[in-house]
């Protein structure tokens, strides 16, 4: 009986170990026959902050009269040190009492992606092609021959979507694992999000090979280079909402939203159709992992979804919505709206405020959530997840926020303002 069960265990085994290979292998080509080592990505179970001060206020100096904002959004690592690119094109590392650890010039923001990406190994960037840099500000490699942008799946495997239409998957060494081609040629990358699974899915704007008319597909990527599937959105490319996809890993669920208006066919009509998408009725469609749709919901409100949605780890999806009055001048805001629906389509709760919301939320190991609102009494606030307020601080000398608020694991946040070169954390 002993003997028949480690058979059993080696064949298994055995099998195993040919469906791994043949999964990266086909229509791939490694660098190196050697084992790969995957990255190991930062945890997202930040700790909750509950009584907020301003801990420091960052100003990048270079040129300032000519410097506003930030490229990306600001990261952290394991320390509490904060990573950004500043619109001066310098990547910054600030401590976590705000002072410049060191910066580095000519980085780039990437393409479908607001934030760096930082592993335990290192900080992702850009300077021409793909670096990883050492978080003392030391490259460790660099991939000269790499152009595009990348995106870290939740088991550590870097996808490199190529500026020729192909996908690499890369090791915390720089190794070239795997290669995908088969995917649509002369695409734009719109967006990425993975799923629990380390699956990615990545969406396209391709052109039609007879006509040159546009579309827009997802192609979803194993994380050993298998395409999954390759699948048209099921509207006109103009109707889907580029801007509304997940922040932050799906599980077996992910929405995307529509708007309904009929197309504008002359740049005279541009004008009407910018305006019309935002009065008419918007749609948010539920699909599961296998692109086939779930549910829909329909949204009579004037407005357009500006902004991500943010994944709880039940799979919820909490949605910002502004709604403003499209029949008066300058579109004024009637109210905005934070809801959460479940991955089977039920409303959890619906909170309506006086004030935009500037971003989706970022969440914390408990849930709780972080965003900013146009509120003349705070900006930055925290939520229950349910919705009701934590607390709400006001940030001297903000004008506003860029990008979602981002957690760091030492238990900081770090925001930066709207038209500043200003830099801020609160603890």
């Amino acid at each position: 009986m002993k003997c028949s069960k480690i058979m059993t265990l080696m064949v298994v085994a055995t099998l195993f170990s040919i469906s791994f290979v043949s999964c990266t292998t086909i229509g791939t080509q490694s660098d190196s026959n050697q084992p790969f080592t995957l990255f190991t990505p930062i945890s997202t179970d930040y700790p909750s902050v509950d009584n907020p001060n301003l801990a420091w206020t960052y100003h990048w100096p270079e040129k300032y009269e000519s410097v506003l904002e930030a490229l990306t959004a600001p990261a952290a690592d394991l320390d509490g040190n904060c990573y950004f690119i500043g619109n001066n094109n310098y990547l910054y590392s600030l401590s976590p009492s705000g002072e410049v650890r060191w910066n580095k010039k000519d980085y780039y923001h990437p393409l479908s992606v607001d934030k760096l990406t930082i592993t335990q190994e290192g900080i992702l960037a850009k300077s021409g092609s793909l670096q990883l840099i050492s978080f003392d500000g030391e490259i460790i490699w660099g991939k000269d021959t790499l152009w595009g942008d990348c995106y870290l799946a939740p088991n550590g495997t870097l996808f490199f979507f190529t500026n020729d239409d192909q996908v690499l998957g890369i090791d915390a060494k720089g190794k070239t694992m795997w290669t995908t081609k088969d995917i649509p040629r002369n695409n734009s990358l719109v967006g990425t999000f993975f799923d629990s699974n380390s699956n990615g899915y990545f969406v396209l704007s391709c052109p039609e090979e007879e006509t040159g008319d546009f579309y827009r597909c997802i192609v979803s990527i194993s994380p050993t280079g298998v395409i999954r599937w390759n699948k048209r959105i099921p509207h006109k490319w103009l109707n889907f909402i580029e801007e509304f996809l997940p922040n932050n890993t799906i599980q077996d669920t992910f929405l995307l939203a529509y708007t309904t208006d009929s197309i504008a066919v002359s740049e005279n009509e541009e004008y009407d159709y910018y305006t019309m998408e935002r009065k008419e009725e918007k749609i948010l469609e539920a699909y599961n992992l296998d692109f086939e749709k779930v549910w829909e919901v329909k949204v009579p409100r004037m407005g357009i979804y500006e902004d991500k949605y943010a994944v709880s780890k039940e799979n919820n999806f909490t949605i910002v919505f502004n709604e403003v009055d499209m029949n008066t001048h300058n579109s004024p805001l009637i109210n905005s709206y934070l809801t959460c629906f479940s991955k089977e389509g039920t409303k959890m709760w619906e909170r309506a405020f006086d004030y935009s919301i500037a971003t989706c939320p970022t969440f914390d190991a408990h849930q709780n959530m972080y965003l900013w609102f146009y509120s003349t009494d705070y900006n930055l606030c925290s939520m229950n997840p349910d919705g009701s307020f934590r607390w709400t601080y006001y940030l001297e000398h903000s004008i506003g926020c860029k990008f979602p608020v981002t957690l760091s694991p030492v238990g900081s946040i770090f925001t930066t303002s709207k038209y500043q070169s200003l830099m801020f954390c609160v603890k």
